[in-house]
């Protein structure tokens, strides 16, 4: 089993690299959170991997932490979830936007990454919401989980408002969760409450 890598980057694709280590190019399926480091030929580079072993040869999977590496292996314990449908959910959402879309039931999100549908997005939360942390989400991030769903036409206008500001989607997720009686207010109210407590 292939832990981890350490070398030189020979050349980047779209959604991998190929690192030199000792010689030998292994190509690395990676997320978008090892690819936002901006690396570049020569660079040197030390990736957490997962290696999956199948009838179609061995694929090497790369991420730039421990942490994102167990969420993944999380991910693919969820039946009809493959390591490449997991980095795609990792890739578009990132590690602390996935966690607080399990969390929160927040099956729309996950089923915007890339070969995801709605059913899966669903299975995904179903099977793995008694193991997100909230409480260390809250602590690492400062954002505050409400477990109750955004839902309504008023709150998901309010959500793409300040998604469309510019606002990220877990923190604006996490600022219209915590609003009382939301459901009883029009878009412009939550909204108007939402950007106070993110100017905070």
């Amino acid at each position: 089993m292939i832990a981890s890598l350490k070398g030189r980057v020979l050349y980047r694709d779209i959604s991998s690299v190929v690192i030199e280590c000792g010689g030998v190019g292994y190509e690395v399926f990676v997320t978008s959170s090892v690819m936002s480091h901006g690396l570049s030929a020569g660079d040197e580079i030390m990736l957490h991997t997962y290696m999956q072993v199948s009838e179609n040869g061995i694929s090497l999977f790369g991420f730039s932490s421990r942490e994102e590496k167990k969420l993944f292996e999380k991910l693919i314990s969820v039946s009809g979830v493959g390591p490449k449908g997991a980095v795609s959910i990792l890739s578009a959402l990132g590690q602390t936007g996935l966690l607080i879309a399990i969390a929160t039931n927040d099956h729309k999100s996950i089923s915007k990454a890339p070969g995801i549908g709605t059913k899966t997005a669903q299975k995904i939360i179903l099977d793995l919401k008694d193991k997100v942390d909230t409480d260390q989400i809250e602590k690492s991030t400062g954002i505050t989980v409400d477990v109750n769903e955004i839902s309504g036409s008023a709150a998901e206008e309010a959500l793409m408002a300040l998604t469309s500001l510019g606002f990220k989607d877990a923190e604006s997720r996490s600022a219209i969760a915590s609003i009382k009686d939301k459901d009883k207010m029009d878009a412009e109210a939550i909204l108007g409450i939402a950007l106070k407590k993110l100017a905070r």
